[in-house]
C-alpha cells in the first residue's frame, strides 16, 4: 500500500487583480481529495452532499498566510493566488498531515449497522459485560453515559446485567466521524489591510 498519499486541493472558478502574499487574511472554500480522485473535506455545500460529508454548516476557511494553524502545503499553495482563482495545489504527506503513522490507525467492531433516511431514531443495543467493561471499565451503574473511544457519540445505560443495553438518539445529517480526503479552494477574499 502507498503511504505517500497526495492531498488535492482546488478552487472553483474566478478571476482577480490582487495576489495573496505572506501575512494576508484570507478566506477559502475548498474541495479536499486523496490522489485516487475521493474526496474528504469541502466547505462547498453542493461538492459536500454529493460525497456524503456533512457539517452543521459550510463557511469560508478564514486563516493568516504563513501563521501557525494551516497545513503547510495548503498555507504555500494560496500565495500568488487572485480572489476567485481557480487552482489545484498537490500536497505531499511531508507537507500535509504526514505520513500514515500504524500506530495511530484504530479498528473498531461494527456494533450495528443501520440507516440514517429517517429524521431521527432512537436505538438500543446490546453488548456483553465482559465487552462493555473492556471498553468502558468497571464501576458503572444504570443511566449513566459513556462514549465509545474515538467517537463522539453518547450512549446511555439502560441495564446492566451479564448482558448491558445501551441507547443513543441521534438525527440524520449528525455527524460521527470525519473522512480524511483532498480538498477544493477558492481565495474569497483577501484582508484588504495586507494588499499592496
Amino acid at each position: 500500500m502507498d503511504h505517500r498519499k497526495l492531498l488535492i486541493f482546488r478552487n472553483l472558478s474566478g478571476t482577480g487583480e490582487k495576489t495573496v502574499k505572506k501575512g494576508d487574511k484570507v478566506s477559502v472554500n475548498y474541495t479536499g481529495s486523496l490522489q485516487d480522485g475521493k474526496v474528504f473535506d469541502t466547505n462547498i455545500e453542493s461538492v459536500a452532499k454529493q460525497h456524503d460529508i456533512i457539517k452543521p454548516e459550510y463557511l469560508p476557511l478564514n486563516f493568516t498566510v504563513g501563521e501557525p494553524g494551516m497545513i503547510k502545503g495548503f498555507d504555500e499553495g494560496v500565495v500568488g493566488m487572485k480572489v476567485g482563482e481557480t487552482k489545484t495545489i498537490n500536497i505531499l504527506p511531508e507537507d500535509g498531515y504526514g505520513p500514515v503513522d500504524p500506530k495511530l490507525i484504530m479498528a473498531y467492531d461494527l456494533i450495528e449497522n443501520f440507516s440514517a433516511k429517517e429524521n431521527s431514531f432512537p436505538k438500543v443495543f446490546n453488548i456483553s459485560l465482559e465487552e462493555f467493561e473492556a471498553t468502558y471499565g468497571p464501576g458503572h451503574n444504570k443511566s449513566d453515559n459513556v462514549i465509545p473511544p474515538g467517537t463522539n457519540i453518547n450512549l446511555t445505560i439502560l441495564n446492566i446485567s451479564n448482558v448491558v443495553s445501551l441507547s443513543y438518539n441521534l438525527k440524520a445529517e449528525y455527524q460521527i466521524f470525519t473522512q480524511n480526503s483532498p480538498w477544493n479552494m477558492t481565495v474569497v477574499k483577501i484582508n484588504e489591510t495586507n494588499l499592496p
